[in-house]
């Protein structure tokens, strides 16, 4: 208490918790998109703009949350709730620039920390992130192939310290065995639930 205190008294929103595992594991499923955004080579607002890439987002977050539920490892996000995060990643492309402009801003030029890793050939944090859904994986015999596939890309781009492979989104999504073609085709319910979603976090 006294450590929260003070860091809110410099400026900080300390929080104190009786168990920080969950966010732990929370911040795990959001920190996934390091592997995509270090495949890409681009900033990663530009990478959430391309629904291919934002296709990518969506299944590998969720195969990594369905293997914690599966081990019974709770998750929770300091931010946006995870669920809101995977209905935001499904968005209709047209709704997305609103999303990104109002609710969840990010600086056009940033870069996650595993894309600059690979751009200065240092050892990136893949083992600790898609790494550790594939291990809960196998300790539960819940099959992880996506996760499994970016840590064997995001691997290999480490080992030629050439940077990043800069993997267009659709080409991505089919290494990573996802169905390109049946992109954008979300149910009318699906599409419903985003766009009232979106149209209250916009209105908070």
């Amino acid at each position: 208490d006294a450590l929260s205190t003070r860091l809110n008294t410099v400026g900080f929103n300390a929080k104190v918790v009786d168990d920080i595992t969950p966010i732990i594991y929370g911040k795990l499923l959001l920190n996934l998109n390091n592997a995509l955004n270090a495949l890409s080579g681009v900033p990663l607002r530009t990478m959430l703009s391309q629904k291919a890439f934002r296709l990518c987002s969506y299944h590998t977050i969720k195969e990594a949350r369905n293997v914690l539920r599966r081990a019974k490892i709770q998750e929770k996000s300091l931010k946006l709730p995870i669920w809101m995060v995977l209905l935001f990643l499904r968005m209709p492309q047209w709704a997305f620039p609103v999303f990104m402009n109002t609710v969840y801003k990010i600086d056009p030029k940033a870069k996650l920390s595993m894309l600059q890793d690979l751009e200065r050939k240092r050892k990136t944090e893949i083992q600790h992130l898609c790494g550790e859904i594939v291990k809960i994986g196998k300790e539960i015999k819940v099959p992880t192939p996506i996760n499994a596939k970016l840590v064997e890309l995001v691997s290999k781009a480490e080992d030629a310290k050439a940077g990043s492979p800069c993997i267009a989104g659709e080409k991505l999504a089919r290494l990573l065995g996802l169905d390109v073609g049946n992109n954008g085709k979300e149910s009318t319910f699906t599409r419903n639930v985003v766009v009232l979603c979106a149209t209250s976090m916009l209105l908070l």
